[in-house]
């Protein structure tokens, strides 16, 4: 069994894929739709995850996409914070 990451390093990684991927984590913490279990979930899955070297290296470059790359355990979770409640067609 491979060890877990570092948290701090891996809750650096998840609020800088954040920022590049334009999901504003506070506001969703605010509306309801982030709550303190999934934000620690997604601090763990970034801890578990094999490609954190790669992932330092796209946010260093400071790269902004639509979407976390495929490798990011977290892709599907920021993608459903980033959809506005109020608008049903994203």
């Amino acid at each position: 069994m491979r060890p877990l990451g570092d948290p701090l390093t891996h809750l650096r990684l998840v609020r800088g894929m954040a920022k590049a991927t334009r999901t504003d984590i506070v506001k969703a913490y605010e509306d309801g739709r982030l709550d303190a279990e999934t934000w620690a979930s997604m601090v763990e899955r970034c801890r578990s995850c094999t490609s954190a070297g790669p992932c330092k290296a796209w946010l260093h470059e400071g790269p902004e996409w639509q979407d976390a790359p495929g490798v990011c355990l977290n892709r599907e979770v920021f993608a459903q914070l980033k959809r506005d409640p109020q608008d049903p067609s994203r």
